[in-house]
């Protein structure tokens, strides 16, 4: 990878998320069998769908009802099913915080999770979710250190999935050195299953939105992959939001990342509304009409194989 180079869009830049906080919202939404594939082939003709996404991730055990990798109203097995059968591929998330600290309950869990049908749509798998060097003022989600262990204990099951290989996250700053103290304790062995990292990115003002980082190294990995499990503006807390200056800004970074040859997959995180008129514009009962960024979106869809 030596100098700047442009990535082809391709229909890996086109993820979308199965979120808990839409979902609560608006339950009609995700059920397969209408609104959850109207808003992936519809809204912003998504290929790919996360499961389960953001924090939810991190709440195994104690997750909503409405949505959890075995049970309640939407379920790994019902994502499973829809995209085999509509052509689609799933992003899995394994869980975080409050689960996997021991073997009593990570063989359970991968029993159950390989016994399942159409596991081979799962396309990428992720261990865990964000984690933060000043883990106090997060409400007490991971440290990178949590993380590390997550990643040891995890990667042996997690690598009998499909995909063979696992991604693994990178704090969501531009500081590389809040990563260290999880670089520093993952063990050895562990290295060469990872295909990538993932990494979340939220342009928090416009030197961010024109600016996409490039790694040279994580750990022993050399300019390795990455996965944008997560991206989006977070700066506009208006009504604009969901309008043109938005999508201006959207568009920024997705141009950004096809400056940066190392990421290979990008999944736009359409659910960072503020507030709950904007979501309802965006998915209804009568199907799913998309705002000024999801016709932006919709539009660079066509572009693949630029």
């Amino acid at each position: 990878m030596d100098g700047p180079a442009v990535s082809m869009i391709t229909s890996r830049h086109f993820g979308a998320h199965a979120d808990q906080s839409l979902y609560a919202g608006f339950p009609h939404v995700f059920r397969p069998e209408g609104g959850f594939g109207d808003l992936l082939l519809r809204g912003v003709r998504a290929d790919y769908v996360t499961f389960p996404s953001g924090t939810s991730v991190e709440q195994y055990g104690t997750m909503s009802p409405l949505m959890d990798y075995f049970g309640g109203d939407l379920t790994l097995q019902q994502v499973l099913d829809w995209c085999a059968a509509n052509g689609k591929k799933v992003h899995l998330l394994t869980p975080g915080r409050g689960f996997l600290w021991d073997e009593t309950q990570i063989k359970p869990f991968f029993a159950r999770l390989l016994a399942m049908p159409h596991l081979d749509v799962i396309e990428t798998v992720t261990i865990g979710n964000e984690y933060y060097v000043d883990n106090p003022q997060h409400g007490g989600r991971m440290t990178p250190e949590d993380h590390a262990r997550l990643v040891n204990l995890v990667t042996p099951h997690a690598i009998m999935l499909p995909p063979g290989k696992v991604w693994v996250q990178r704090v969501p700053a531009f500081r590389a050195f809040d990563n260290a103290p999880m670089i520093a304790d993952v063990s050895p062995e562990m290295w060469h299953h990872f295909a990538g990292i993932n990494y979340h990115h939220y342009a928090s003002n416009q030197r961010q939105v024109r600016m996409f980082p490039v790694y040279s190294s994580f750990g022993p990995l050399k300019y390795p992959p990455m996965l944008v499990g997560e991206w989006n503006t977070k700066f506009i807390s208006t009504e604009t939001s969901e309008g043109v200056e938005q999508a201006f800004d959207v568009l920024e970074i997705f141009h950004t990342m096809l400056l940066n040859p190392a990421v290979e997959y990008a999944a736009f995180w359409g659910h960072l509304w503020r507030n709950l008129p904007n979501r309802a514009a965006t998915a209804t009962a009568e199907g799913v009409r998309i705002n000024a960024t999801g016709h932006m979106l919709d539009s660079l869809y066509d572009l693949q194989g630029w």
